[in-house]
């Protein structure tokens, strides 16, 4: 799902591994801090995002988070993150997701 060397990366500026702990996945979503692993778990009762289970604790793949926005955008009608309805390929600091060009 990460395609066309474009690497999503946390807000602390560290690219995202391909396996997200739950605080990982909140940070990549810019969910609330008290209340985002609630969030995550609303998902994935919901069926909207799917986490596996590795020892006692959540997961979550780097793809499966990318599918859940680019459905949730797709879902709001095509308007991407910024507002727009056409998704800017060029590197910057005002995407949400944090996604830079690996050039």
């Amino acid at each position: 799902m990460v395609k066309n060397n474009h690497i999503p990366y946390l807000p602390d500026g560290r690219p995202a591994p391909f396996i997200l702990t739950g605080e990982e996945a909140v940070a990549l979503l810019r969910l609330e801090d008290e209340s985002g692993l609630r969030t995550l778990k609303y998902y994935r009762d919901e069926g909207l995002l799917t986490g596996i289970r590795l020892g006692r604790r959540m997961r979550y793949s780097l793809d499966e988070v990318c599918r859940f926005v680019c459905q949730k955008v797709s879902d709001n009608g095509g308007v991407g993150l910024t507002g727009q309805s056409s998704y800017n390929s060029k590197p910057n600091n005002n995407n949400n997701l944090g996604v830079r060009n690996s050039e």
